[in-house]
């Protein structure tokens, strides 16, 4: 699927719409109406600088709530479908630095756009999702305004996009790179380390394919966790209990 086969526009400059920005204890909302042109002027602060402009063009022809969120633990963002009536919902946690901010408002306006040319009838990340990602990545790879670092990143990426970019760890590492994050990674910890991880103790046991199995100190219990956890590495570095 192009973009171009899509009912609605990434591209139109326009959209009779109004930005009502309301600032809660615990959200920012952004809701469309259709009275004035659209304006997301409000994000600016979160995103990479020169690259609002093209994000205000896909969403020119649609509209939607943003929702921008506290940090949540399970997710970075989400896409809700609309209930009988209402209108489709976005939401992006708030704390995320600005590259990392980027490519998940992106992977939650390619939901937006699949939603809207094909409702409910496909997979949340099926071949129709995949292809509308990476057309918009691939349009963010040719913004004079990102490094070639990360246009290159952005390329590969489009070529298999995927459900989460934890699953691309080298586009993951990247995207941890440009923005400043130089905290460890259960991934390159080694088997016995123990760590510290949302407050709670574990000591790292063997990598699997995409997570690692992690003894619970005070617990006694495995988890599985994710490789591309961030970690904070404890001082004691006693043997793994056997």
């Amino acid at each position: 699927m192009s973009l171009s086969s899509m009912s609605v526009s990434i591209h139109s400059a326009t959209v009779n719409a109004l930005l009502i920005l309301r600032s809660t204890c615990d959200r920012v909302v952004c809701t469309l109406r259709e009275t004035v042109e659209l304006s997301l002027i409000p994000l600016l602060p979160y995103l990479p600088n020169g690259t609002l402009n093209t994000i205000e063009g896909w969403v020119a022809s649609v509209r939607f709530r943003l929702h921008l969120k506290k940090p949540r633990r399970t997710k970075l963002g989400d896409f809700k479908s609309p209930k009988r009536g209402d209108i489709p919902q976005i939401s992006v946690n708030i704390d995320l630095p600005p590259h990392a901010f980027l490519i998940t408002l992106t992977h939650e306006i390619a939901h937006l756009l699949t939603w809207s040319q094909h409702g409910s009838r496909v997979r949340p990340h099926g071949p129709e999702w995949k292809a509308c990602f990476g057309a918009l990545l691939v349009e963010l790879s040719m913004l004079e305004c990102l490094s070639p670092q990360f246009k290159q990143g952005l390329q590969a990426h489009a070529q298999h996009p995927t459900s989460s970019t934890h699953r691309d760890a080298h586009f993951y590492r990247l995207i941890r790179t440009l923005d400043g994050q130089s905290g460890p990674l259960l991934d390159e910890l080694a088997v016995g380390t123990p760590f510290e991880l949302s407050g709670r103790r574990f000591i790292k046991k063997r990598t699997q394919r995409t997570r690692c199995l992690c003894l619970a100190i005070d617990e006694g219990v495995d988890y599985q966790i994710s490789r591309l956890a961030e970690v904070r590495i404890l001082d004691d570095h006693r043997s793994m209990p056997g």
